[in-house]
């Protein structure tokens, strides 16, 4: 099993108008803005999914 995270904080009010769900309201302090305000492509290379399918590829890998 592996896992992924993404640490951030919840903003007090929504900013951004892209996304879904809580992405609004998810700010990365390290990106200086929410995963709502961010290019998809950028969430996609730092959300917690994408932190967790590079772990699933990389043992893959190492199982041959």
């Amino acid at each position: 099993m592996v896992e992924g995270t993404c640490s951030g904080k919840i903003t007090r009010t929504p900013r951004g108008s892209g996304g879904f769900g809580y992405d609004p309201a998810f700010y990365i302090p390290e990106e200086g803005q929410t995963f709502s305000e961010m290019p998809a492509a950028r969430k996609c290379e730092i959300s917690h999914r994408a932190r967790a399918m590079a772990k699933f590829c990389d043992e893959m890998k190492k199982r041959g």
